[in-house]
């Protein structure tokens, strides 16, 4: 009886010391697997795995956070299996930030290639327009595409994560090249502002797209928007109202205006009121 007891007691000791070794061998396989996962997410995010593959790379630090939180649990056999999972959802990170990294590259590699064909063209027209009254506003928008332009680059350039913001500051790039480009051939083609000194003043032939507002803001007109009623109130006999211009006519600039005239032009287009049709009359 003695002898039995003590087999069993062998025996349940052996059962125990076979649990525990299983039970540490699990652990032990499951902080394997999390340190796995952990090393693949950190891998991920070098190549820019939580900005190119945002979604792939949240869901597989979930999935880590689950895993951790199995083992702190003694959930060894869950804690493996979520690690795992974890792992994968990272490596396919990795592998759709390299991909997504190098389509943005290419796009805006491409698009920063054809905006600088445009806005060298746009640049060599109004080169060949020279003082030309009516090209100040092109020049301003070239101005301002040249630094886009510039920002763009030095995204392509960073270390950081910025393929993104490159291919989208590209592609707006590209658009406004085009629209510049068009809009300058188009002026050029008109023949320009066309500003011609007479007696008493100059004379500004209207092209598309502008008004009198924008004509008075020219540098060779009086780079005062506000001053535009020196031009409505010289040419009453062509404007039928201040807001319908049209390409093709001809305005006398005055040039004697005295600031007492200065200072009524600016307060009538500071109070003018609402735009209404012919509202000249």
């Amino acid at each position: 009886m003695k002898t039995a007891r003590q087999c069993g007691l062998i025996l349940l000791v052996v059962a125990l010391v076979g649990l525990q070794a299983a039970c540490s061998l699990c652990y032990r396989r499951a902080d394997k697997e999390l340190e796995a996962a952990s090393v693949s997410i950190s891998d991920s995010k070098q190549v820019c795995g939580d900005v190119y593959a945002a979604n792939a790379f949240q869901n597989a630090q979930r999935k880590l956070d689950e895993a951790r939180a199995a083992a702190d649990k003694k959930e060894c056999r869950r804690a493996k299996d979520l690690a795992k999972e974890a792992k994968a959802l990272a490596e396919q990170a990795k592998t759709e930030a390299v991909r997504r990294g190098e389509e943005a590259r290419a796009a805006a590699v491409a698009n920063l290639s054809a905006a600088r064909d445009l806005l060298s063209r746009a640049e060599g027209v109004l080169k060949g327009m020279g003082e030309d009254a009516g090209a100040a506003p092109f020049s301003s928008r070239l101005t301002s595409l040249r630094e886009l332009e510039s920002k763009v680059e030095s995204q392509l350039k960073s270390s950081g994560c910025d393929l993104l913001l490159a291919e989208e500051g590209s592609k707006t790039l590209l658009a406004g090249a085009k629209k510049l480009s068009a809009d300058v051939e188009s002026y050029s083609a008109s023949g320009g502002a066309r500003e011609q000194v007479t007696v008493g003043g100059a004379t500004h032939s209207v092209v598309r797209g502008e008004c009198l507002w924008r004509i008075a803001g020219y540098p060779t007109t009086y780079s005062d928007p506000f001053l535009w009623p020196l031009i409505y109130s010289a040419n009453r006999d062509h404007i039928k109202d201040p807001d319908l211009i049209f390409p093709g006519q001809v305005f006398d600039i005055p040039r004697d205006a005295t600031n007492a005239d200065k200072d009524k032009a600016k307060h009538k287009a500071r109070t003018r009121g609402p735009w209404s049709l012919h509202d000249g009359k």
